[in-house]
């Protein structure tokens, strides 16, 4: 993103350490340097020593490998996670729905490179237009769910079939921009450079027609508190915060913010409330 720097080579990385190539650094490179998490490798030390723990560098960095098994936090996490979820006449995503994204759904073989718009059609298809947006998410939550079993089966890069690639690496794809040529609903926004950019009149018409008036996204900050935007059809609430105080460590500070979307017979309404990062409430 624009607002971080590039992380430097792991080469130059290591050599600026002084430190040697292996698992415990690779792990401190990728939370340090390309996940903004500079703190979580130590932080990850006190809790394992909390719980009676050495602590070692090679426990840390193991305590993250055991995290990614079958049976690990992560994993675990992902497996009860959904890219996309309906309820309430509210729409979930994490980045936002498109005129590109609308109704694509990704294969299993949806390579982790820069994509080619004319070979997308073997990466993935359109939902016909008779399709709901709950058919939709149902598609893409059992992708992911595939993609899941297939890492597990094939978690590295070596042995057949996969040769170049392995399992779950289509899952990583789709939350890359360039990989799906804009197709994903991961890393779509309605904020571009600070501009609201709602979904358009097709997307809001086709939410509508499946009885969702309101899509809440995040990905892209939106302020110290939650942005919404009201259209004819529907109701944008983009809940990311993240960056809301540029001045604290974690450029977080105080602000926290929470959305409720309560039922009420047949209509749903949403309120916002937290604090901004100067301590006031809202």
């Amino acid at each position: 993103p624009s607002w971080a720097p590039a992380p430097p080579p792991l080469a130059a990385w290591l050599e600026a350490r002084g430190a040697q190539d292996g698992r415990v650094a690779r792990v401190q490179y990728i939370l340090e340097e390309t996940m903004g998490c500079p703190h979580t490798f130590e932080d990850r030390r006190k809790e394992l020593r909390e719980g009676g723990r050495e602590g070692t560098d090679e426990e840390v960095a193991q305590s993250f490998l055991d995290a990614l098994g079958p049976d690990g936090a992560y994993m675990r996490y992902m497996r009860a996670a959904q890219i996309g979820f309906c309820c309430a006449g509210t729409l979930f995503v994490h980045g936002g729905v498109t005129d590109r994204n609308l109704f694509w759904v990704p294969s299993l073989r949806l390579p982790y490179v820069q994509g080619r718009e004319e070979a997308m059609d073997g990466y993935g298809r359109y939902l016909d237009e008779s399709a709901s947006v709950h058919e939709w998410m149902d598609e893409l939550n059992s992708f992911a769910q595939a993609a899941l079993d297939e890492h597990e089966a094939f978690p590295s890069y070596e042995g057949e079939p996969w040769k170049s690639f392995r399992g779950g690496d289509a899952l990583m794809a789709f939350q890359s921009t360039p990989a799906t040529c804009g197709r994903t609903v991961v890393v779509a926004a309605h904020i571009d450079r600070g501009v609201v950019r709602p979904p358009s009149e097709r997307v809001q018409r086709r939410l509508a027609g499946s009885g969702l008036r309101r899509l809440v996204v995040g990905h892209k900050p939106a302020g110290s508190s939650p942005l919404v935007v009201r259209t004819e059809h529907m109701e944008l609430i983009n809940a990311d915060t993240s960056y809301s105080d540029p001045t604290a460590p974690d450029r977080r500070g105080q602000a926290v913010s929470e959305v409720v979307i309560e039922e009420d017979g047949g209509s749903t309404q949403a309120s916002i409330h937290g604090r901004l990062p100067d301590g006031r409430a809202f």
